[in-house]
Formats: C-alpha cells, sequence, structure tokens
C-alpha cells in the first residue's frame, strides 16, 4: 500500500467491471489513481481493457460516493453513523425477526458474484438458517447454461471455446465486442487466422456484420434453430460417427426427438431461412474443428435448460468436445475456486429450513440442494411471498451488488416488494433506485481497492490472476470485511475462523502451498491446456459419457432430452394480445460502456452513450410516423417505459430491441414479466415478448 508523499508505483493487476477479468496496469501517485491501461503481458488480455475499465478513476473519486454507513432517520434522512453503530443496529434487527418469524423471514439478495466474496454471502446466509438467498444470476445468467453443460458433460465446456484453434466459430445470442471485448479481439484474431464465423442473432452486432453467415433469428426460439441443425446433422449424415458411438449416451432417443424439428418447420418457428438452417450444419462439420459462444440470450427465455442443452449437442454429434479447436472442459489451478462447497457450506442449512425455499418442489433445476452452490430461492415466488405473506412472512432483506429495482424483472412488482420489506440494508457503492428505499446504506470497496484471487471459467478457463489492492478509501469496506464482521455480530464467528481477508485469500490457495502475499509476487498461475481428459476416465456424468438424454433431468422428473416450447406470449401462442401489441420486444441490446445497471453516473462514459434507445426498423418507424431520435412510448400488457427511437436497418421489421439497466422512464422491466418462468430453473422470459410503440407527441 502506498500513501501520500510516496513515490510513483505502477501495479499489475486485473480489472473486476465484468467477467473478461482484463490485466490492467495501473498507475498510483501519492496514494491516488492517475492511470489504468491494459497489461500487453498478460497472457490472455495482451493488453486490452476497455472503457469501463480506464473510467475506474472517475469511479473511485466520484462526488456521489457512498464514503460512510449511512442510516435513514425517522424523517426519511440519510444520517452517517459508524460501523459499529452500523452492524449492531442490523445484527439486532436480524435477529428479532428471526426470532419473531423465523429466519426464513429474512432474505438474502445479490447481483453478479463478481469476486470471491459471493460464495462467503451464501455461507452466511446458511448459517443464519435462512433458506432465501436470491442471486438473479442463478437463474437468467450464466447458470442456466453453465448447468446445461454439466448435466450434458459433466464440466462447463460450453463456456469455453477453443478460439485460438478453430476452424469455425459459432457466436450465439452474444454481442462479444460490448460485453466480452477481450474475447472479441481473440475472435477476431482467429478470423484472420482464417476461421469461419456464423453468428446467431436478431440484430445485426457487429459480430454478425463480419459472420460468413447470420442467422437472423426470431427472439426466443434458439432451442427450435439447435433442433434443426441437430437434424440435418443427424438425418443427412454429418455427424461424427465415431464419438457418437463410442462417447455419447442416449443416440436412438435422440433421433427419435429430432424427427419433430425437419429444417422447413424450424424455418417457420425461427424466421431463419431453411437454406441458412442446412448452411449452419454444414459449414460446422466442414470447418472442423468448430466452436460455440454462448451468451446471456440463451439464458433468458421460457425454455432456459433446454435450449441450452440443445446447442450442447450440436458439439457433441460433430465430437467438437475438449478437443483442438473445440469446447475445451476447463481445468482447475488447484485452489479452493468461488464455486466450491467447502465455502458455500450448504450443509449448514437444515433440511427443514430448506424445504421452505422459494421455489422447492417446483424448479428443481434452481431449488434443489444438488444445485450449484446448494441452490437457491425462486426470486418470482420470493417477491409474491413478501407482497401476501404466504406461506409465511418475509420482513427483512439484505441485499449487497445489487440493484432489484431497475434489474429484475417485472420492476413494478419488485418495487412494491421491496416496499412493503419492515427492514432493508443495501451494501453497494452509490445510493441506487434500490438503495433510496433501504433503511441502512453500508459503503463498499471498488476493485481497485479490494485484494483478490481472479478465477473466471469464463476468461481464464482455469488460470488465476493476482487482483491487490492498490489505494482506499478509509471507511469503505471489502464485501468480505462486512460479512465477517457481520457473521460475528450474529454469533456466527465460528463459522467464520478467518480474521481479515488476507487470512481467507490464504485458505483459498493453501492446497497451491502458496500464501496470497506469495502470490501476489507471481501474479499468475497459468493450467496448461490438457485436451481429450474424458480418455482416462469418461465424462463426469452418471452415464460417463456425454448425455444427450439425460439422466440427471430423468430424475428430477424433466424431460431428458431437449424440445422447443414456444414463448407463452407471441404472435403464435397469444395471437389476441399480439393484435394490441404487434411488435417481437428483445431486451437483449448491450453497449460497452455499462454493464447492467452499473456505470451510467460516470461523466466520461455517459457522454458516449447519454441516452437509452429502442432500435426499429426503418419501415416500421415510418408506418408509425416514428423518425430517428424521437422520444417514443414503449408498452407491454405489464407497462409503459419512455425512450429515444434509433433506427436500425439490421433488425427484423417485426422485432425491436432496448438495452437494460437504465432507471426511471426507460427501465425495460417495467415492460417484462416474471410468471410465465422456465418450468426446470424457473428463469424470467426476458426475450421474446410483445410491445407496441408509438410517438409521444
Amino acid at each position: 500500500m502506498f500513501l501520500e508523499g510516496q513515490e510513483k508505483r505502477v501495479y499489475r493487476t486485473s480489472c473486476r467491471h465484468c467477467h473478461c477479468e482484463c490485466g490492467v496496469l495501473v498507475t498510483v501517485e501519492k496514494g491516488k489513481v492517475t492511470r489504468i491501461v491494459g497489461d500487453k503481458d498478460n497472457p490472455v488480455t495482451k493488453g486490452y481493457v476497455c472503457p469501463k475499465g480506464t473510467a475506474t478513476r472517475e469511479l473511485v473519486n466520484h462526488p456521489d460516493r457512498v464514503k460512510h454507513p449511512l442510516k435513514k432517520n425517522k424523517r426519511g434522512n440519510w444520517e452517517q453513523v459508524s460501523w459499529g453503530e452500523a452492524l449492531q443496529y442490523i445484527a439486532e434487527k436480524m435477529l428479532v425477526y428471526k426470532k419473531s418469524y423465523g429466519a426464513e423471514a429474512v432474505a438474502f439478495m445479490q447481483g453478479t458474484g463478481r469476486g470471491s466474496w459471493f460464495p462467503l454471502f451464501v455461507r452466511l446466509i446458511n448459517a443464519f438458517g435462512s433458506p432465501n438467498w436470491g442471486e438473479p444470476g442463478w437463474a437468467q445468467c450464466f447458470v442456466p447454461r453453465l448447468t446445461s453443460s454439466f448435466f450434458t458433460f459433466g464440466s462447463g465446456a460450453m463456456e469455453c471455446p477453443d478460439i485460438e484453434n478453430t476452424r469455425c466459430l459459432t457466436i450465439w445470442g452474444a454481442n462479444p465486442a460490448a460485453t466480452w471485448p477481450a474475447k472479441w479481439y481473440r475472435m477476431l484474431a482467429a478470423l484472420r487466422r482464417g476461421s469461419k464465423l456464423i453468428v446467431v442473432d436478431p440484430v445485426k452486432t457487429e459480430a454478425a456484420e463480419r459472420a460468413d453467415l447470420w442467422l437472423q433469428i426470431r427472439p426466443a426460439t434458439d432451442a427450435a434453430l439447435a433442433l434443426g441443425i441437430l437434424n440435418v446433422m443427424v438425418f443427412e449424415n454429418l455427424f461424427d460417427r465415431s464419438f457418437v458411438a463410442q462417447w455419447t449416451f442416449g443416440f436412438p432417443e435422440l433421433c427419435r426427438r429430432l424427427e419433430a424439428y425437419p429444417p422447413e418447420k424450424v424455418a417457420e418457428i425461427t424466421w431463419v431461412p431453411v437454406e441458412s438452417i442446412r448452411q449452419a450444419a454444414y459449414m460446422m462439420v466442414e470447418n472442423n474443428p468448430s466452436s460455440i459462444f454462448q451468451c446471456v440470450a440463451i439464458d433468458q427465455n421460457n425454455n432456459t435448460i433446454q435450449t441450452s442443452r440443445a446447442i450442447a449437442l450440436i458439439q457433441a454429434l460433430t465430437g467438437n468436445v475438449d478437443n483442438p479447436g473445440g469446447n475445451f472442459a476447463p481445468m482447475s489451478a488447484g485452489h479452493l475456486n468461488t464455486f466450491d462447497t467447502q465455502i458455500f457450506k450448504p450443509d449448514l442449512l437444515s433440511g427443514e429450513q430448506r424445504e421452505k425455499r422459494m421455489g422447492a418442489g417446483r424448479y428443481r433445476v434452481l431449488v434443489d440442494e444438488k444445485a450449484l452452490g446448494g441452490g437457491a430461492a425462486h426470486m418470482p415466488s420470493l417477491w409474491q411471498t413478501i407482497l401476501t405473506g404466504s406461506p409465511y412472512p418475509v420482513k427483512a432483506g439484505i441485499i449487497f451488488g445489487s440493484n432489484p429495482a431497475v434489474s429484475w424483472a417485472n420492476s413494478n412488482e419488485v418495487e412494491a416488494a421491496l416496499r412493503k420489506l419492515e427492514f432493508k440494508v443495501v451494501v453497494d457503492l452509490f445510493v441506487t433506485k434500490t438503495a433510496e428505499m433501504a433503511d441502512m446504506v453500508l459503503p463498499v470497496t471498488s476493485w481497485l481497492e479490494t485484494d483478490d484471487i481472479t478465477d473466471s471459467l469464463q476468461a481464464t478457463y482455469g488460470d488465476i490472476y493476482v487482483r491487490q489492492k492498490v489505494m482506499e478509501t478509509p471507511e469503505c469496506k471489502t464485501d468480505r470485511e462486512i460479512i465477517f464482521a457481520l457473521a460475528h455480530k450474529l454469533q456466527l464467528g465460528e463459522f467464520f475462523p478467518w480474521k481479515n481477508d488476507a487470512e481467507y485469500l490464504d485458505h483459498l490457495l493453501r492446497p497451491l502451498g502458496l500464501s496470497f502475499a506469495e502470490f501476489k509476487q507471481k501474479g499468475i498461475i497459468r493450467v496448461p491446456y490438457k485436451y481429450h481428459k474424458y480418455m482416462e476416465n469418461g465424462f463426469d456424468t452418471p452415464s460417463r459419457k456425454v448425455e444427450l438424454y439425460s439422466l440427471i433431468l430423468k430424475n428430477l422428473s424433466y424431460d431428458p432430452l431437449p424440445y422447443y416450447a414456444e414463448p407463452q406470449e407471441s404472435p403464435y401462442s397469444t395471437p389476441d394480445l399480439a393484435k394490441k401489441f404487434p411488435l417481437v420486444l428483445t431486451t437483449g441490446g448491450r453497449v460497452i460502456f455499462y454493464r447492467h445497471t452499473e456505470m451510467r453516473n460516470i461523466p466520461s462514459l455517459r457522454r458516449r452513450e447519454p441516452e437509452p434507445f429502442v432500435d426499429i426498423h426503418p419501415a416500421t418507424a415510418k408506418s408509425l410516423s416514428i423518425n430517428d431520435g424521437d422520444w417514443v412510448a414503449v408498452e407491454s400488457s405489464r407497462g409503459r417505459i419512455e425512450i429515444r427511437a434509433r433506427l436500425c436497418e439490421g433488425i427484423d421489421p417485426r422485432v425491436v430491441q432496448i438495452c437494460p439497466g437504465w432507471p426511471g422512464k426507460a427501465n425495460v422491466n417495467y415492460l417484462t414479466e416474471n410468471k410465465h418462468c422456465s418450468p426446470d430453473m424457473g428463469t424470467t422470459p426476458l426475450r421474446g415478448l410483445l410491445c407496441n410503440v408509438y410517438k409521444i407527441n
């Protein structure tokens, strides 16, 4: 740590605004960060860092940043209090609710799990005894497709395309130029080497502009498209017969299922031409090895597990599993990673309490104790419980790193539920829309003020990097420090034996025989790729093979084979509703300057993307007397927002797209719904909804 008066020093660390984990060099002069640039010696990101990373200098010094614990007084104004007073007050309230109504009366919520704190948060919840841990990502982002990959391959292979060795890359439901820029630069290098590119997206993104084949899909019909491609591969004998015969389970059953998805039928469902569906299958096979990069769009429909499974089976039938150029089964560096059950400690939660978890018995892939992280509560069910008091009262909410009033589906219901809670604590950097409703706000550190170990499966495939504290804001604490302190106030210290962050990080590295101080000297631990690992002991699935027919899903009483389910709100399933709301809405728009609800208060970024917009085709706009830049209203059966129109040639005239994360009248989640959830994961559909658009006079 370098304080006032010391000379300039450059730190090698890693950014944490997103999951790219970009290696950066941070210059600190007299305790102030003066420069953030990409680290050209980082073996993965190779000098790249996006505008969010470099703008962190503005974030840490922002005048609106919360720098002291804040408590709302009886007049509704914020008062600064000490950490001791804040933690004591929170713990006392939590224990009163637990004694009066049971631990389930306290709900715990969090946002994106960026860093090693979030499994400790879950550990705290389990030790406290509450079954109600709500994390939107567990049902809405990353975890659905990761779970599907584990069901199929016994690993997170679908998160790890071997970009450097592939000859055909498919980008499915992602805009990496905006959301995975460090990966996008690796993809561009693959294209320069001659790799083919297929892009599946309803909008002509930067990736689609460069694609050899762009499949302009109707939002939320991805499962049908994947099944159509599989149909072509099977019935035109394009699949890898040797791999399928030796290493897959359930091929005959899959073939029978695929008979229902000829490309002609799939074309009608998806709006993708028959010839393009066939071309995709042939391109993947003829340019072997091929790989698939999928992302959040796959996680946000009414059938997310089966959608992800259908896409994964393309890799299975082409034999592109854990092979050079295919989808690589990631390896561990040997430390205790952030998904380790030794950290989560799901066994601390009793079976009796687990049965009270919202969604139990219904959304078993999400809620079951064998689910990733020991399972999570189903948030739409929890909102209803808060509002109705049934089957039990929920009185308090502890919210870390999340702004659910803006970021979670059906904002009208979410806001009502948050207001209904008697006591709310928010841990964040700013007083967000959610924090405005809180009784207590605790100030947290940014990544520049935090020591940590980066182990993003999605970015590093097993490598781990150091993140080191380069500055401090005196009264801001790390999420871990807050969790440790709160645990002790709740008399749960026996479950948290670490005195501070350093001891905890040493604990994570102990299997490697390293301390965190020693790891900081190394900076990175690389895990050499080892392909075809399944040759030794098979795949980590019940059959020890790639499960085209999932025995895990069968045992959970779900369909073991992928299938397509029409969105429960669409031009075909609800034609009467479509007369009033004729346009298909996707909330998939992303820009590089913001992540989720974050960074819109950073001046340099806001200047580059100052306003929210809805992408609409010029022909559609003309028919509605809308010009580029006009303020328009977008309505669904649930609500109305106001937003700028942006004319976009690269979108289907029947579709509009809105970027999520904007607060106020532009919050797209006033339009989204959370009633027709995926039957296994409980995912709320954020793609393929119905809306109308009209000009505001």
